[in-house]
């Protein structure tokens, strides 16, 4: 009967986390993807819930969440005034995460060259054979930012002629992998692919880092578990895990 009994106490605990689990719906910037890669899996042990995530640039995140796509917590960068004045965000909710910066990147053979101070990144530039970088045209907010830099640089005229522009499907990073461009520069969280390494972020006279910040939706699918994610990203355990990837404070 014990036996019985316990087996009958293990379904219902069974069924119970059943019905509680839940599948958070994430619409994500590509700034967060490294960090919620490596939480997921602690999330999904602590609250029994799994994570459904669409990433894209930044400029497609605010687009989808304007069109009005479903979903239960938004994680986006800054600004975004206009996606605050619709209908289907909770304002109140807003979550700083962290910023993310602007770096330089090389194929793995090549020198590294001096990006200590903005001049000395301005020669780079100039310097350079070929820059790769997201296109800002695509909604890629890596890309926006490096358009400011080039303009406080004053250069952006000048080194037009020897930039190329990644897209969702050739990224800047695999473009400079196979040796097309000899500089990349996109957030330093989404430099992950082989054969490329980080020389280091842009100066922060030159590049201010972006904030990364996670919403719930007005009417979320699963309120309980959106929030829960929203909780767990921003929980003080998990400073040391975004300063691994590299990641700042809010600014």
């Amino acid at each position: 009967m014990k036996i019985f009994w316990g087996a009958i106490a293990a379904g219902v605990l069974v069924t119970n986390l059943s019905a509680r689990a839940a599948v958070v719906t994430v619409i994500a910037a590509g700034g967060i993807e490294a960090a919620l890669n490596h939480m997921t899996p602690g999330f999904k042990t602590a609250t029994g819930h799994d994570i459904k995530v669409t990433y894209g640039p930044g400029g497609t995140t605010k687009n989808t969440i304007l069109g009005g796509e479903r979903f239960d917590v938004v994680i986006v960068q800054s600004p975004y005034p206009e996606m605050l004045n619709t209908p289907h965000v909770d304002a109140r909710s807003e979550t700083p995460l962290g910023s993310i910066q602007l770096a330089v990147v090389v194929r793995k053979d090549a020198p590294r060259p001096d990006i200590s101070t903005p001049s000395a990144v301005k020669k780079m530039l100039l310097d350079a054979r070929l820059i790769v970088y997201p296109n800002p045209a695509s909604g890629a907010d890596a890309g926006l930012s490096f358009n400011d830099t080039l303009a406080r640089l004053g250069i952006a005229a000048t080194i037009a002629p020897k930039t190329r522009l990644g897209e969702v499907y050739n990224r800047s990073m695999a473009i400079l992998a196979r040796g097309e461009a000899d500089i990349g520069v996109t957030y330093i969280t989404e430099v992950t692919e082989p054969g490329v390494e980080v020389v280091g972020p842009l100066p922060l006279e030159i590049s201010t880092p972006t904030a990364l910040t996670a919403f719930l939706a007005a009417k979320p699918i699963e309120p309980a578990a959106a929030r829960a994610l929203v909780n767990y990203m921003s929980r003080a355990d998990a400073i040391p895990l975004y300063k691994s990837l590299r990641m700042l404070p809010p600014y």
